[in-house]
């Protein structure tokens, strides 16, 4: 079984396109073949050692975090969501390799050959995977997931109004 979150689950797809009989079974969360590169294009990243020295001073200047808060927010959440889980989750963003957001593109596709079990689950408020939001879109994207999936039983879930607390 193979099992990744956002662009890890990016990384299980390409490893399942090169490699389709290593794994019964993939898990994605926080994925979908749709990506808004409208609301990541626009992005203002910085390294992340000059936005928090003290949480990032041994990282090189290729990691970068994004640097306002305000356009986090709206990439990764939209609908009813919590506000406080946003703040949080911006106080302790992670890194990421400037290199990793020029390669995405190549990443939202099938894995073509792949004949195991998928279960997808990608919430309706999540705005990179699920522009637009609401569950009609994401019910409509995550469906389009499971016909590029033909073979094999699969399960798309969308995690209807899934909150997370504080």
């Amino acid at each position: 079984m193979a099992v990744g979150h956002s662009f890890g689950s990016s990384i299980v797809i390409s490893i399942a396109l090169n490699h389709p009989n290593d794994a019964s079974a993939l898990v994605l969360t926080g994925y979908s073949l749709t990506i808004d590169f409208r609301v990541v294009q626009n992005l203002k990243l910085e390294p992340a050692v000059v936005h928090s020295p003290s949480r990032f001073l041994s990282v090189p200047l290729g990691y970068v975090v994004m640097a306002n808060q305000t356009q986090r927010e709206h990439a990764f959440y939209n609908g009813a969501y919590n506000p406080a889980v946003a703040r949080h989750d911006f106080a302790y963003e992670d890194i990421v390799a400037d290199a990793e957001f020029g390669g995405q593109a190549t990443l939202f596709h099938p894995a073509v050959g792949y004949t195991g079990h998928v279960l997808a689950a990608t919430g309706a408020e999540d705005n990179i995977f699920c522009p637009n939001g609401g569950v009609p879109t994401c019910e409509t994207i995550l469906g389009e997931l499971g016909t590029a999936y033909k073979s094999g039983c699969k399960q798309l879930r969308d995690l209807r109004g899934a909150r997370y607390g504080t």
